[in-house]
């Protein structure tokens, strides 16, 4: 703990009590001058000078809480003297703002409504170290005076919660103790206070307020007479919270959700799920009932931001020296637009093109109280406003809506008729402060504006990930497809399995061998059969059966994957095989009225799932996989039509006895991305990476691969990005690096290749021939920096998307941001750019070549690289007194 002092600036109570309690003789005697102590320089004069004795005295105090400002300490320079003679110390200003103190205090404001809503009062612009002073108990003197005066727990409790909603920091004053013990009262709410918080403690602590720098939903005023806050995760901007203070009348309430995708909502002290719907901006929680006294507190985890369009410039008719109107669009909240107090003004986005516009967000400067307390303290917001639509920025037509923003705080929004044009224009013809209110009156100022092209809709698509406790992150290994091809023997498998271990690629985290088609013997009518109907392994490429190739793979320290696809083989149901252990056989589940997808043997049925014997014929293969050592499975050809099949799977891998990594394959449909990421551990997002363009049959030996196809991926993995994470893994194919250019690619597309997987989270599962293994793809395999962007944990989003320049973003558990620049051209260099604020922060960023490791240093606002066609630059960037902020 620490302890600051309070020092004030004001002599007026220099004889409180009818004592005179300040020396002037005295102290003007020390001076050798005459100072009368009495007026507000004197004791400027005298108090500057007890400053100094006290830092002298109290070198560990924690600093000084300084009750306004003295006209003699600014002239001379009090407080850069007390940074240089004591720079851990802590200088707080009471109700002035100082730029160069650490924060500022609002001491004891009351009057608004609802009466907890201290924030209202705060008239501080953030980011900003803010402090809300008030007293613990209701009534009384901020001193002990021997009473033991009530304590509203709901007044206190608000006040607590709604300055943790903005991002104000909490100064409650005790009263005194007398003979060590607080007042009755208050000691009763501390105990309270301990056990009441700490079922919502994630909710308040390590959280910012939301609806305002950090993005989050919408705080405030609500539905049906409802208040409260929401607060969001400082290390998961999609966690967030509502705080309901003031329930409303009815058992529904509905918050703005500020463009977030809502995946689901429980209520934080029970853990139970809530009823909810998202549409037209808005999150509906119904069925509510139950309200907690003081503090009721949603969980709400989210999937991004979905419809707020991206490089929209703006400008102004008027702006203050210094605060352009592009300040409003320019994605820091560092920065903002000011009206140089000009009535009416514009304010014109310029889309760059005809889009679909449906709603303008507007978070506006939080400088000014929020209510009408008195008419010199108003709220500097805007009131009366028009939109106007353009499709050439001249001719604007009759305005598309009119309307007031309400004197609120947080995010508001301007909801429009759906309608399609390049410019919008948003004219504010008044705002809330009054003419008597000089500081405000006619003032606007707007940190960030922006256009909403659609409201986000719910996230029903994200259900949990797999619980099978595989695959945390993404798998690493080899593959035998794109290189062994069609004619895998056991020989080949350990082969490669050898080369992994003696090139020390395991080391580093490649550790599957996995034996994909043709592992199989086939006929003229499709797979040959077990005598349970199970396909057969060709004796002729394994002679030693695949448990002995398991077992050897497992002698290597490495594990073993396998292959199959959905349904049941023509052959078992001719031949009617058993289903092992059971009384049931092969025609008694077969759909023979559907032909499944095999790409090689084909002639296999559909499993009708809804008869006896389906699933334990299932458990029957999983059972046996077990007993063979797999460690992961491919099931190929999943679609749409085999939802049946990947839940029977999953069913029947967990009851095997046996971990498995359990991934689906290939191009499967996103509209089913929540059966995916709910059942399986990976899943191909697309067709093969392969170009089948070689000279062997079916197109194999080199070229493994070109560069369209690993460049159309680029597409695939933003669209799927949401999806991914712990658990479950938007797989973008085998991973050509390793038989340097005679894959396909040059060295520069082979790096992008590796980046792109790297920054999708996509498994790195290498095709190449690691027998043969080239000394500049090596490195690349090699270099931790770029695994280690892989298994984060993290699947980056695409924050810049023109032509041939693409940015990418992630933001990883430390609070770093990974940032990959790509020119995904075939000709001609590009400079590629992306601004801090696209990535996830403003201000300026320490920077490292991750290809490289070489150390960048800092650089301010933006980042940009000349790359040559299929080059990439990836950097990691580490905040530098930066402030975060959510990501459109």
């Amino acid at each position: 703990m620490k302890v600051i002092l309070y020092m004030t600036d004001d002599p007026q109570w220099h004889d409180e009590g009818g004592h005179e309690w300040l020396d002037s003789a005295a102290y003007s005697a020390y001076k050798g001058k005459s100072v009368d102590l009495t007026t507000r320089d004197g004791f400027g004069q005298f108090s500057y000078d007890n400053f100094f004795e006290v830092m002298d005295r109290y070198p560990d105090l924690g600093g000084f809480w300084i009750d306004n400002d003295n006209a003699y300490w600014e002239s001379h320079d009090l407080y850069q003297q007390i940074y240089q003679k004591r720079p851990n110390y802590t200088l707080s200003n009471n109700n002035e703002d100082t730029p160069i103190m650490d924060m500022i205090s609002n001491e004891q404001k009351t009057g608004m409504s609802p009466a907890y809503d201290y924030p209202q009062a705060v008239y501080t612009a953030q980011p900003r170290l803010t402090e809300a002073d008030f007293k613990l108990p209701s009534t009384g003197a901020w001193w002990y005076d021997g009473s033991d005066p009530a304590v509203d727990r709901m007044l206190t409790l608000g006040r607590l919660v709604t300055n943790t909603g903005s991002s104000v920091k909490a100064l409650m004053a005790e009263t005194a103790q007398v003979n060590g013990k607080f007042p009755a009262n208050q000691a009763a709410f501390n105990n309270f206070a301990n056990s009441y918080l700490d079922p919502i403690w994630e909710s308040l602590h390590g959280t910012e307020g939301g609806g305002y720098l950090y993005g989050g939903l919408k705080p405030g005023f609500w539905n049906d007479g409802a208040h409260g806050v929401t607060t969001v995760s400082r290390t998961d901007p999609d966690l967030q919270y509502i705080h309901v203070l003031t329930p409303p009348s009815t058992s529904t309430l509905r918050v703005r959700d500020n463009g977030y995708r809502i995946a689901s909502v429980t209520n934080l002290r029970t853990g139970a799920a809530i009823s909810w719907s998202q549409s037209g901006g808005v999150l509906t929680l119904s069925g509510l009932g139950g309200w907690d006294p003081y503090d009721t507190v949603f969980k709400v985890t989210t999937a991004g931001r979905q419809g707020i369009l991206p490089g929209v410039t703006v400008s102004a008719s008027a702006s203050a020296s210094g605060r352009a109107g592009s300040a409003a669009g320019d994605g820091s909240y560092l920065t903002y637009w000011d009206n140089n107090k000009t009535l009416p003004v514009n304010l014109t986005f310029d889309l760059g093109s005809s889009k679909k516009v449906q709603y303008i967000g507007l978070n506006q400067r939080e400088d000014s109280v929020a209510y009408a307390r008195s008419d010199t303290e108003q709220s500097a917001r805007i009131k009366a406003y028009k939109v106007y639509l353009s499709n050439d920025g001249t001719t604007w037509g009759s305005a598309v809506k009119t309307g007031e923003v309400p004197s609120r705080r947080g995010i508001q929004g301007i909801d429009l008729t759906a309608a399609t044009a390049r410019y919008v224009r948003l004219e504010v013809d008044s705002t809330w402060a009054a003419a008597t209110d000089t500081t405000r009156y006619k003032r606007l100022r707007i940190d960030e504006a922006w256009i909403g092209t659609s409201y986000a809709t719910p996230a029903t698509a994200f259900t949990p990930m797999s619980d099978n406790g595989q695959s945390q992150r993404p798998a690493m290994g080899w593959s035998s497809w794109s290189y062994v091809r069609r004619t895998p023997t056991e020989a080949k498998i350990k082969a490669q399995a050898d080369a992994l271990v003696a090139s020390g690629l395991n080391n580093h985290g490649f550790v599957y061998v996995n034996l994909d088609d043709f592992w199989q013997k086939c006929d003229a009518n499709g797979f040959t059969v077990d005598s349970y109907g199970r396909w057969a392994v060709d004796p002729a490429k394994f002679p030693s059966g695949i448990k002995a190739l398991a077992d050897y793979i497992h002698s290597k320290g490495l594990k073993f994957g396998f292959y199959v696809t959905p349904g049941i083989a023509k052959n078992a149901v001719t031949a009617n095989t058993p289903i092992e252990g059971t009384s049931y056989r092969a025609k008694d589940i077969a759909d023979t009225s559907r032909t499944e997808k095999n790409y090689n043997c084909k002639n296999m049925y559909y499993i009708d799932y809804g008869k006896p014997g389906a699933q334990e014929f299932v458990d029957s293969w999983a059972k046996q996989f077990a007993s063979w050592g797999v460690d992961y499975l491919k099931i190929d050809g999943v679609g749409s039509a085999d939802l049946a099949d990947v839940q029977a799977w999953d069913k029947a891998l967990r009851a095997s006895g046996r971990p498995i990594n359990f991934a689906l394959s290939n191009n499967l449909p996103i509209a089913d991305a929540a059966t995916w990421r709910q059942y399986a551990n990976s899943w191909r997002t697309q067709g093969d990476v392969e170009c089948y363009c070689g000279p062997g049959a079916n197109g194999s030996g080199y070229p493994l691969t070109d560069w369209s196809h690993v460049s159309a991926r680029f597409n695939t993995a933003a669209s799927w990005q949401p999806y991914a994470g712990p658990g479950g893994w938007n797989d973008l194919d085998s991973l050509e690096v390793g038989n340097g250019d005679q894959v396909g690619l040059t060295a520069d597309q082979r790096r992008s290749h590796f980046t792109l997987w790297a920054m999708a989270g996509s498994p790195l599962l290498l095709g190449t021939d690691l027998t043969h293994l080239d000394t500049v793809d090596k490195a690349m395999l090699t270099n931790d920096r770029l695994i280690g962007v892989d298994q984060d944990g993290v699947a980056a989003e695409r924050v810049v998307n023109s032509g041939v320049k693409q940015a990418w973003s992630k933001r990883e558990s430390n609070g770093a941001y990974v940032v990959a620049l790509f020119n995904t051209g075939t000709s001609g260099s590009a400079t590629v750019s992306v601004n801090w604020s696209q990535v996830g922060f403003t201000g300026t960023g320490d920077v490292t070549d991750l290809w490289s490791g070489s150390h960048k240093g800092t650089i301010a606002d933006s980042y940009s690289a000349t790359l040559r066609p299929g080059e990439t630059r990836l950097i990691r960037v580490n905040p530098v007194n930066s402030t975060l902020r959510g990501r459109s």
